[in-house]
């Protein structure tokens, strides 16, 4: 994205100040907060709060009558991930958070003799010890440390 955009010479400054402006009334804690948190508990974006409040909402009112509307909106969310990374929907799963899929993901594939994972010790916990989970089955997983700076990682 930096670099040349249409004819027009875009700086990362730049850019970074129009999608900061483009976005920022959509995160309603900005008005509150400087937020510097890595991902580990996101505030919600005013448009994901709006359809979550609205799901909860259909659920207190209605139970599960709407369920088929329900199952619309997430094949919906498939097909938008999958045009946004080039996949198709069949590839896209819904988990309820990074440490669900990570879990999934590592207790879920068909590992082999030899198979390697490389995990950071400075990785989140939920993130690094499903990965740990493996070794009784599939043998140690040598967890590699990276210095701040580091460019290249050898576990």
């Amino acid at each position: 994205m930096l670099g040349t955009m249409g004819c027009e010479k875009v700086t990362a400054n730049e850019e970074t100040a129009s999608l900061a402006a483009k976005y920022r009334d959509e995160f309603p804690v900005t008005g509150q907060l400087i937020y510097l948190n890595h991902a580990a508990v996101a505030p919600l974006c005013r448009p994901a709060a709006e359809a979550m409040k609205g799901l909860a909402d259909d659920a207190c009112r209605f139970g599960s009558l709407h369920y088929d509307k329900w199952m619309e909106s997430y094949s919906g969310l498939r097909h938008a991930a999958a045009r946004l990374i080039h996949a198709s929907a069949e590839e896209i799963a819904i988990v309820k958070n990074t440490s669900e899929g990570v879990a999934t993901v590592a207790l879920g594939l068909d590992w082999k003799a030899g198979d390697r994972v490389i995990a950071f010790r400075e990785e989140f916990p939920a993130n690094y010890y499903p990965w740990l989970r493996l070794e009784p089955r599939q043998g140690p997983r040598r967890p590699a440390d990276v210095p701040l700076g580091t460019r290249a990682v050898r576990p």
